[in-house]
């Protein structure tokens, strides 16, 4: 699993851009899961293999 930030950073968007896609959530993008157990702050989590074929989908950008 990789976190929101690690993705943001594969991805070359800020934090602020994951979040407003993640809370749009287009077709195809990563679904978060796995929030943090630490309660204060939720810390969503994305599984790699999803993020790579999110990747893998937006080749020709």
């Amino acid at each position: 699993m990789i976190t929101v930030n690690e993705f943001a950073s594969m991805a070359g968007l800020s934090r602020c851009q994951i979040d407003r896609l993640r809370k749009q959530r287009s077709s195809g993008f990563p679904r978060e899961y796995d929030l943090a157990a630490s309660g204060s702050k939720p810390c969503p989590r994305f599984k790699l293999a999803d993020v790579e074929r999110w990747f893998e989908s937006r080749a020709l950008w």
